[in-house]
């Protein structure tokens, strides 16, 4: 449940700065399905956060909006 709580959160940032998943997957290289398995809550705690990171690395994001 916190897992999908999470991606659901990442996936309405990303919505809040213009940022479809195939274009976020583009600008920052992460693979396409992954993106897709994190805004699901799909992944493992760990591969989220490793998502989460490169997202703040490159976009305007907080990590605190996130969490």
């Amino acid at each position: 449940m916190y897992l999908q709580k999470l991606g659901s959160r990442i996936q309405t940032i990303l919505n809040g700065i213009k940022r479809p998943l195939n274009i976020v997957s583009n600008e920052t290289n992460i693979n396409y399905d992954l993106l897709c398995k994190c805004v699901k809550g799909e992944l493992s705690e760990e591969q989220i956060k490793d998502i989460i990171y490169k997202l703040v690395d490159f976009y305007p994001i907080r990590l605190a909006d996130i969490y």
